[in-house]
């Protein structure tokens, strides 16, 4: 009987095997399902958020792009022009892409910058509105198409020339002038955050790729580059192929002597001495004295809060304001240089010009607030062109009301 029933049970037990093997498949399959479709869903947020982030990349390298063109020494309609045309299109390096929509009127511009991320088929928009607006001018200042010399008179020597039309005595407000190159962007006074901490520029430091701070003066007459931002407490003294890619801050004097080039904005809290070749890409702005006997050429605005001494052949692109005074009694250099002064200066001192070897031209006018003295000799030269539009090149964008939305 026992025997018989185990007979008929034969197979149950392949029956049960297969059963729970197809449960377990089945569940197997389930689990996999669900494992690749969390997965991909995962893949799926990672690619949004690496989207978003190429999205702000985009915005960053928009908003940073239109502060170099704010700090350009150009009018505002030409800043504006250039914001205006900002766009970059995606490709394998730039997953994103940036373009800008843009509202002008008298003196403000609106613009609205939409920018798109792409990774792996997906899209994230961020879309960013600001206000740029103009600083008013002071339309008061009738000082448009002359060179104005006021509390003295011009005192002239052979080969000067003065206009068309001839200088004015005309009073100026050299304390709105001032308000003007008070927003001229400069280096933080602060220390540089995550900036490498040097006592000295040892002759080993030829290349810097961060940020520097050097506690003491520092002294430079080797070849050095520097990608980033400087900032010296103490002196510094420089004979070397000196190349500074970001901002230079100097809390001392300043001796230039050997072919020094700062891409960024330059401070310099006590005197200037500059007798080598000199390259400031940016704004220069010195606390003291400058002494110039260098080749120098500044392509931004320049102020000098005390006396601007100066002698050999320099070119300044920008505008340029002297505290004191502006002396030139001396020619250094060889002959047939030239100094020139591209943009308004303006003076709130004396001025005494002396030229000899030097052709000196104010290109762009001379506002003078005290005495004016001219002298040449042999085949020395001055020349003093009539102010064309001080007031609209001084303008400068600020940026305000700025909204970012993301989608």
């Amino acid at each position: 009987m026992t025997d018989k029933w185990f007979r008929q049970q034969k197979g149950s037990v392949l029956l049960v095997v297969l059963l729970v093997t197809t449960l377990f498949t089945i569940m197997g399959l389930l689990l996999i399902t669900v494992s690749f479709s969390h997965t991909k869903q995962i893949n799926k947020e990672i690619s949004r958020t690496q989207a978003t982030n190429a999205a702000e990349m985009g915005l960053k390298e928009f908003n940073w792009k239109v502060k170099r063109i704010i700090s350009e020494n150009i009018q505002f309609d030409d800043k504006v022009n250039l914001i205006e045309n900002l766009s970059v299109s995606s490709d394998d390096s730039f997953p994103y892409s940036y373009s800008v929509d843009a509202e002008m009127n008298k003196q403000t511009k609106r613009i609205a910058i939409t920018s798109t991320g792409r990774v792996n088929g997906e899209q994230r928009v961020i879309t960013q509105n600001k206000i740029l607006f103009a600083e008013d001018s002071n339309s008061d200042n009738q000082i448009n198409g002359k060179s104005l010399i006021y509390g003295g008179s011009i005192k002239r020597g052979k080969n000067v020339e003065i206009g068309p039309p001839d200088a004015t005595n005309e009073s100026v407000d050299f304390d709105s002038i001032k308000q003007y190159f008070k927003r001229i962007r400069l280096p933080s006074a602060e220390p540089l955050p995550d900036a490498i901490r040097k006592n000295e520029a040892s002759q080993s430091i030829s290349h810097c790729t961060d940020n520097i701070n050097f506690v003491n003066t520092v002294n430079i007459s080797h070849n050095v580059v520097f990608d980033k931002n400087v900032m010296v407490h103490g002196d510094f003294n420089g004979s070397g192929n000196i190349t500074i890619k970001g901002d230079l801050y100097i809390d001392g004097t300043v001796n230039l002597s050997g072919n020094i080039t700062v891409c960024g904005d330059v401070y310099i809290k006590n005197d200037a001495n500059l007798s080598g070749n000199i390259n400031f890409n940016r704004n220069v702005f010195i606390n003291q004295t400058a002494n110039i006997s260098g080749n120098v050429h500044v392509k931004g605005d320049t102020v000098i809060k005390q006396d601007f001494n100066y002698e050999g052949g320099s070119t300044w692109d920008g505008y340029v304001y002297v505290g004191n005074n502006l002396i030139r009694k001396n020619d250094s250099s060889g002959w047939g240089q030239i100094l020139q002064f591209n943009n308004t200066v303006f003076v709130n001192h004396d001025v005494d010009l002396h030229s000899n070897k030097v052709e000196v031209q104010f290109n762009n006018g001379l506002v003078v607030s005290h005495d004016i003295t001219l002298k040449t000799s042999a085949n020395g030269k001055i020349i003093i062109h009539k102010i064309s539009d001080w007031n609209s090149g001084l303008n400068q964008i600020d940026e305000s009301a700025e909204e970012t939305e993301y989608n």
